[in-house]
């Protein structure tokens, strides 16, 4: 209307220029309840999720990675083999890529290593490293700099891939996929701080797992419902000797 109006004459300028635009509020995130994402996992591990080049193994793989890490999108894709460090059972892994390009460690749960180990011996089999050479006895005995997750053709899986991955992964599920894009897969980070929170995991604990830089972005994603409230308030010594006044 202002443009119009300094068009046509009616005023000298456009006062809008100095009134500041609103800002949107932002949705907190929204995770999944612990029945769906158990729905989920059982889905892919089921190789029920559709797809062309159908491959459970690698996409029960990537799904229970993002579930029990925590890890952004462009985190998990940037990982290589030679970034799951340590022996069997007290292994952990080497966070690169993320917000600022900050290293970090991330604990990796001895009952994810069969899962990860299962997918690279299937991927061996599919996109061997050479064609001359057999799949190597030890799955993890592989060059370092290889990309920990590829496409079956054997590339390194892109962003468009994974998120087509995660979006069908839900759909097979019945889950709610009914998210923007960019969404989909920060379902499962916000999944993943949610039940530390709710298991008793400090938010400073929370912050360094997910590679925040400041508490204050945690916070967000470890949003207190009113139950857990209502059990923090019940914990406190006092209300034990509480009673009521004899008159």
């Amino acid at each position: 209307m202002c443009d119009f109006l300094v068009q046509d004459d009616q005023i000298a300028g456009d006062p809008m220029a100095a009134v500041p635009k609103p800002k949107a509020s932002r949705a907190g995130p929204h995770a999944f309840t612990e029945a769906d994402t158990a729905k989920l996992l059982a889905t892919v591990q089921a190789g029920d999720v559709p797809g062309r080049d159908r491959w459970p193994q690698r996409d029960y793989a990537i799904i229970a990675t993002l579930a029990v890490t925590g890890l952004r999108a462009s985190e998990l894709l940037a990982l290589r083999l030679g970034d799951i460090e340590g022996k069997p059972g007290q292994q952990q892994i080497a966070v690169h890529g993320g917000k600022g390009d900050k290293y970090r460690a991330v604990p990796l749960d001895p009952a994810l290593e069969p899962v990860l180990a299962d997918y690279l011996n299937s991927r061996w089999t599919r996109t061997p490293i050479s064609f001359r050479a057999p799949p190597p006895s030890n799955p993890w005995k592989a060059p370092a700099s290889e990309p920990l997750w590829v496409d079956p053709t054997g590339n390194p899986l892109t962003i468009g891939k994974l998120e087509y991955l995660v979006h069908r992964a839900y759909r097979a599920a019945g889950i709610n996929s009914h998210r923007p894009a960019g969404a989909l897969i920060h379902a499962l980070r916000h999944t993943f701080a949610a039940r530390l929170v709710e298991n008793g995991v400090s938010s400073v604990e929370v912050m360094h797992l997910l590679g925040h830089a400041d508490l204050k972005t945690t916070q967000r994603y470890v949003a207190t419902r009113p139950d857990h409230l209502r059990s923090a308030v019940a914990a406190n010594p006092a209300l034990r000797s509480l009673t009521t006044v004899n008159t």
